[in-house]
């Protein structure tokens, strides 16, 4: 609670104000200066902490769904750990590019534009002699990569936008592509050096191999959904889809189990004599006529209503309706 001022104290104020010894014009520009802040023109910062954190959730998910899907692609254990995405400017993010790194400019339709996946080099070598049977320990190799390594690398990145896709899925349906492969940091360019950038890093350790996977995400391709890029909606939104995925992994289960089916046509009674005095060509006469339904039972219990016939000259029969007062009525 603020002091309060005792009448004596008041009465010094005003003559204090009244004499000229305290001058209110400089009260008020202390005011404004405590209100300033810093701001940084060649590095603005377009998106808050919360919607960088956003970011953040989605490629942890991301990262996880990578790490299980990669160790079993490449037969050993691989972990990733997603650190804070931080928003640069484009031109900060291509000079710190090594050129010994495999760069894939991936299309984020329907949102308009490119990212950049950016892999090093020891890392991508590993990752094809895992491919290819090794251990994974011929990553300190120092050339270009052959066709054979580069058709291998697609094949796998590919299935990476691919779970990139599903990760984001939380905040937009993407239909994400490869462009192109590029080498080299200089063949890059999908916005303006000045253009500013949400660089995530991603730490990558394939057995007992450390590297980093790099995304570049330009603010303009994200400038469309910034809004949904919020806590609330990734938890609302992840709910949803993880609710409606149990609910169709339920439903395609169901719809593969087998159920015993009988249908009977009828019921009679007969001696035990006649019975073992029947032969092939005897008729057994039922308690059904013709035009009678019969009853289908499903497990045991009766179920449905139904009609004999032909159905591409194999017998059949035709469902007219449930049982009335089964367990199977209205079910």
């Amino acid at each position: 609670m603020a002091d309060v001022l005792s009448q004596s104290e008041i009465d010094e104020l005003l003559n204090a104000l009244n004499s000229g010894a305290l001058d209110i014009n400089e009260t008020k520009n202390i005011q404004k200066e405590r209100t300033l802040k810093v701001y940084d023109f060649k590095k603005p910062n377009k998106l808050s902490k919360e919607q960088l954190r956003t970011i953040g959730f989605l490629f942890e998910n991301f990262s996880r769904s990578l790490s299980t899907f990669l160790s079993g692609y490449l037969r050993t254990n691989v972990y990733m750990e997603t650190n804070t995405p931080e928003q640069i400017t484009y031109y900060e993010f291509i000079a710190a590019a090594s050129n010994l790194a495999l760069f894939t400019i991936i299309d984020f339709s329907p949102l308009k534009g490119s990212i950049i996946m950016q892999i090093y080099n020891d890392t991508v070598f590993t990752m094809v002699d895992r491919i290819l049977g090794g251990n994974g320990e011929g990553s300190d190799i120092d050339r270009d990569f052959s066709e054979i390594e580069l058709a291998l690398m697609r094949k796998l990145i590919s299935r990476i936008v691919n779970i990139l896709k599903d990760a984001w899925q939380v905040m937009v349906e993407l239909k994400p592509s490869i462009e192109r492969i590029e080498t080299n940091a200089q063949f890059v360019q999908i916005v303006s050096h000045n253009d500013v950038v949400v660089v995530v890093p991603i730490k990558i350790t394939i057995g007992n191999k450390e590297g980093f996977i790099n995304f570049c995400i330009p603010y303009l391709v994200i400038e469309p959904i910034v809004a949904k890029l919020t806590t609330k909606s990734w938890f609302t939104r992840n709910n949803e889809i993880t609710n409606h995925g149990a609910f169709e992994k339920i439903e395609k289960s169901i719809k593969k189990s087998y159920v015993d089916i009988k249908v009977i046509l009828g019921k009679t009674h007969i001696s035990v004599g006649e019975f073992l005095d029947l032969k092939i060509g005897d008729v057994i006469r039922l308690d059904n006529t013709v035009n009678d339904d019969i009853i289908v039972m499903i497990d045991g219990k009766p179920k449905f209503r139904a009609r004999p016939g032909l159905y591409k000259k194999k017998l059949a029969v035709k469902v007219m309706g449930t049982v009335e007062g089964g367990e199977g009525d209205g079910q």
